[in-house]
């Protein structure tokens, strides 16, 4: 059965309502003011209701209007989307974009290009995955994103742009016993507290079923393992963008190993088939842009 009314009756009852008036309504739309009131005859007509109501010169709705109206204005703003959305796929627009990145990745960047890219497309929904490094290979093996901000294990074979180098550094709470040392730690020293690490599940099961001679606590989360190391649990290497604040406070100190700094690189990888994409490669060149990499391939 088909409904008695039409949108296009029901949008001319809203901008009639919207004007205040049946020749203002139909300068908006763009009609003759004979064709704003037969819409309006017959939507009242077909329903068995009247819905508006004449006060001086200016047009009304009745209770029953005012009810009516109120359920149907979202789905005439649903059915404007929906044109939209028809139009900016016409236009090679795409509706959705799958972002894979490695939750290390500085965030100050990933949402100012985000919030440039919405500026841009803002029809366009970005759908945002968070992984930790050991994943970064069964991400990619996967292939079911569009882009991705990721530390690539062989990026000879998985050619990517270079975004930036995120160091990690050893830390340990400022009064951790490996603190007292006045010399290079050796590895005999470190064994004898736990080790934090950062991993996803399937590394933490697998790590489980190992013995080995140290002590290492997988955490799944960056910020778990920065709480862990801030209340003494052990120490570990952490991203020295998300733990500056500890340094410069005083809470976390740098321990003395030989190689303090450890440097990841993070790379910019477009699916093969999205490589022409207009949508996708703004959203890639905008990262570059908050990166500091300008037009950089």
């Amino acid at each position: 059965m088909l409904p008695k009314s039409t949108l296009e009756q029901w949008i001319v009852l809203k901008t009639v309502v919207e004007q205040g008036g049946f020749a203002q309504a139909a300068t908006q739309l763009n009609r003759s003011q004979s064709s704003v009131s037969y819409a309006l005859q017959q939507l009242q007509e077909r329903l068995g209701l009247s819905l508006l109501k004449i006060q001086g010169r200016k047009a009304e709705l009745t209770a029953a209007g005012e009810i009516l109206l109120a359920q149907v204005t979202p789905i005439i703003t649903t059915y404007f989307e929906l044109e939209m959305q028809a139009q900016s796929l016409r236009q090679g627009i795409k509706p959705t974009i799958h972002l894979v990145v490695d939750t290390v990745f500085p965030k100050d960047y990933l949402f100012q290009a985000l919030q440039q890219f919405q500026q841009q497309y803002p029809k366009t929904q970005v759908h945002v995955t968070e992984i930790v490094r050991s994943e970064s290979a069964q991400k990619l093996a996967q292939a079911d994103a569009d882009l991705y901000l990721i530390y690539i294990p062989e990026p000879e074979k998985q050619p990517g742009s270079l975004l930036l180098h995120l160091d990690f550094i050893a830390v340990a709470r400022a009064d951790h016993p490996l603190h007292q040392q006045n010399t290079l730690l050796t590895q005999a020293q470190l064994a004898a507290y736990p080790l934090i690490a950062i991993a996803d599940q399937q590394t933490q099961r697998q790590e489980k079923r190992k013995i080995t001679a140290y002590s290492e606590w997988i955490l799944t989360t960056v910020p778990a393992a920065v709480e862990a190391i801030r209340h003494g649990v052990g120490y570990g290497w952490l991203p020295l963008n998300q733990i500056q604040p500890y340094l410069e406070s005083g809470e976390l100190k740098p321990l003395p190993v030989e190689q303090q700094i450890r440097s990841t690189p993070i790379y910019l990888l477009v699916s093969e088939e999205l490589l022409f994409d207009p949508t996708v490669s703004t959203l890639a060149e905008l990262v570059k842009q908050c990166c500091g990499l300008r037009n950089a391939e």
